[in-house]
């Protein structure tokens, strides 16, 4: 079996506050987008998670596998083969994209069907991105990520992805974050036009100020805002072939 794993960007991240547990309370908006990974899953003699074309941990991915098992009391195994295309530590939740992809096919294969809800439950503490993987719509993501409501949002501009293929970790953006704000209404964040920020922004240029630079200018095409923990980020503008001119050597593509 051969499947799509489509990225995610967050068109908007607010950190409201750090947790007594050390974790965040986040609102987000986020959506998926065409650059996916393509999952390859067949039955095996044993469980065995490889990466195609780049050296990869796969350590996470066994923890939900782990988990797969224990909760849905899985005894057959497979081999699972990761082809990467969304880029690693690029602010676009490959790994957490590709758990929950693998949840879901795996659970497919073995005929177990099971709520949503359900699957949120069993691995939003592995990751805050995954249960927004077991969704493909527009949302407002709430908490520690395991809170989505799908909406629809008629007024988002065109946007550009460029990535400069520089690997951040979200462990340290978030070690160097003192941004808080406030939440929004969700009649705010469908109707309005001035949502698109991300609060961790600083904390990502204090990590690699580089990325600082390159936003700045970007600028000259449009808005500009991170997604994620960095580091990709998302143009306001259609003007890709210029951008794509300027920087051959990043990933640059059309999003909407």
């Amino acid at each position: 079996m051969k499947v799509k794993c489509r990225a995610k960007v967050n068109l908007m991240l607010k950190v409201i506050e750090k947790l007594n547990n050390g974790y965040h309370n986040l609102q987000m908006l986020n959506m998926r987008i065409d650059l996916c990974d393509y999952i390859y899953i067949e039955k095996s003699s044993e469980f065995k998670v490889t990466f195609k074309n780049e050296e990869i941990d796969p350590s996470f991915i066994y923890k939900v596998i782990n988990r797969l098992r224990e909760c849905y009391n899985i005894k057959n195994k497979y081999d699972i083969v990761i082809e990467k295309h969304i880029p690693v530590g690029s602010g676009l939740g490959g790994a957490s994209m590709n758990a929950a992809t693998i949840v879901d096919e795996i659970l497919q294969l073995e005929g177990i069907e099971d709520i949503v809800l359900n699957k949120i439950n069993n691995f939003k503490d592995l990751g805050a991105d995954i249960a927004y993987g077991f969704y493909d719509s527009l949302a407002i993501v709430e908490g520690l990520g395991e809170k989505i409501y799908i909406i629809e949002k008629e007024n988002i501009p065109s946007l550009v992805l460029v990535n400069p293929n520089i690997l951040i970790k979200t462990k340290d953006v978030f070690e160097k974050n003192n941004v808080y704000t406030k939440k929004l209404s969700h009649n705010e964040i469908i109707n309005s036009d001035d949502i698109y920020i991300n609060d961790l922004e600083k904390a990502a240029f204090l990590v690699d100020n580089s990325l600082n630079i390159l936003k700045q200018n970007l600028t000259k095409y449009g808005k500009v805002i991170m997604s994620g923990t960095g580091s990709s980020f998302l143009v306001h503008t259609d003007k890709i072939e210029q951008i794509k001119k300027e920087y051959p050597n990043y990933l640059v593509l059309k999003v909407n």
